[in-house]
């Protein structure tokens, strides 16, 4: 099917798209904002909906801008044509609307989205994939709703190094006839190429993900990349046939173990696979946010749920009596442990773990209760299990850090019966996209026994 029509973009979605009416079924087409008339090409029908590309912009947005990334297939910045203030706007409408759909009360007021208008350089880590495209070694990102990569050697939100590594690596796999992965097939020696960098160290990490630890030609990789000073190099060993990235097959090349980050004042470690925000200024922000919120006292006991290698963890661990970090992944908790070594912070302890079943053991084995508790889950939000942790700790306060507007709507319904949301706020970690950081205090609505 491939038909031309006139739409108008009545609304846009979380992933990018705007969205017409036609003959009762929704039409989805890329890069398109509210208000505008545009000429489309029907190229696939559904049940209930269409999908689209667009052809041309008839009557334009008035927030419109001209794109300054010259990669407009790359399913990365899906707003960059969009005015950064009104992105901000469109950030909080959608969190707003998030909470309606689940009919989340709250009086508070939500203030406007705290930006980043400078974005340039500010991911501390990126992840390209490396594929077999038309018998060409490329590297780049995947083009948006497909496995296709988009070649890519200078995106404007990643540090200047990293594009000068990516045309050193595709000119040695072209010299030495290094053969990039294909889906297809399973067949070919690199996957990935991830690079990571610590804000006011200037450390730089390079991690190749490949089939196979033998990667020929190595050394001399490694030569032509010495002028970008990398700090340390890894292979990560990865047979899948499929995307995924990490496995536990990891082999140092060069370097150091570890490199380092400055972040809010204090110093920490991030191995290859550690979690750590992309975004250190706005992270930085969104930190303030939660000691504001948490308004801790010199007394206070906290736990940090999901606390990974630490970050919120220890900035707590400055202004309280004591602190508990809670994390499943164990490497993280070793980075954890290390990284309160590193700022001499004493009274911090981290637990490798479940939350839901550390906490019920803190409590009912140690007699340890938590003033405030601090929870900062992945996009999937808070199991039901942890829900009822929550409210089983009972604490004054629990300020909840989130990435993701739907689950963060869904946990505060379950919560509300016994929290009132107090204050809230957003912090654009990702410009010229619609992924939004939200940080809510909720309050205890009465003593329970």
């Amino acid at each position: 099917m491939s038909v031309l029509t006139d739409v108008v973009i009545s609304r846009v979605t979380d992933q990018g798209f705007g969205v017409a009416d036609l003959n009762g079924r929704s039409v989805y087409v890329d890069r398109t904002y509210t208000g505008e008339k545009v000429r489309v090409r029907i190229i696939g029908e559904h049940p209930t909906y269409y999908n689209a590309h667009l052809v041309e912009v008839l009557e334009a947005s008035p927030f419109r801008i001209e794109p300054e990334c010259c990669y407009s297939s790359c399913g990365g910045c899906a707003f960059n044509f969009i005015d950064s203030k009104e992105l901000l706007k469109l950030k909080n409408e959608f969190l707003l609307s998030c909470l309606k759909e689940q009919c989340v009360k709250f009086d508070c007021i939500l203030p406007e989205c705290s930006g980043m208008y400078d974005f340039h350089g500010y991911r501390n880590k990126a992840i390209y994939y490396v594929r077999a495209q038309n018998g060409k070694f490329v590297i780049g990102f995947f083009s948006k709703n497909s496995h296709d990569v988009v070649e890519i050697y200078g995106c404007i939100m990643e540090p200047d190094f990293v594009s000068s590594a990516n045309e050193i690596i595709a000119k040695w796999a072209e010299d030495f006839n290094i053969h990039a992965f294909d889906e297809s097939t399973g067949r070919g020696l690199i996957k990935n190429i991830i690079y990571r960098s610590g804000e006011g160290t200037g450390e730089r990490m390079l991690v190749v993900v490949a089939t196979d630890f033998q990667i020929p030609n190595l050394d001399e990789l490694m030569l032509r990349l010495e002028p970008l000073k990398f700090t340390s190099v890894w292979i990560c060993r990865n047979k899948s046939q499929g995307n995924s990235i990490w496995t536990d097959e990891l082999k140092k090349i060069s370097g150091k173990e570890h490199i380092y980050t400055c972040l809010a004042g204090l110093k920490y470690e991030i191995s290859a696979r550690s979690f750590l925000q992309l975004n250190i200024k706005q992270c930085e922000r969104l930190y303030g946010l939660v000691l504001e919120f948490a308004a801790v006292k010199s007394s206070d006991v906290v736990f940090d749920l999901y606390c990974g290698i630490g970050t919120i963890t220890l900035k707590l661990a400055q202004k309280v009596r004591k602190v508990y970090g809670i994390e499943i992944v164990p490497e993280a908790v070793k980075n954890a442990v290390r990284n309160a070594e590193l700022n001499d912070l004493r009274n911090v302890e981290f637990i490798e773990g479940k939350s839901e079943t550390v906490c019920e053991e803190l409590v009912n084995k140690k007699q340890i209760r938590a003033d405030i508790v601090v929870v900062d889950p992945p996009r999937k939000g808070c199991d039901s299990s942890l829900i009822n942790t929550l409210i089983f700790l009972n604490p004054e306060k629990i300020v909840y850090v989130s990435c993701n507007p739907k689950t963060l709507a869904r946990d505060l319904k379950l919560l509300e019966s016994d929290y009132k949301i107090t204050k809230i706020a957003t912090v654009d970690m990702f410009p010229n996209t619609l992924h939004v950081e939200t940080v809510v205090l909720l309050s205890r609505e009465k003593q329970n026994g």
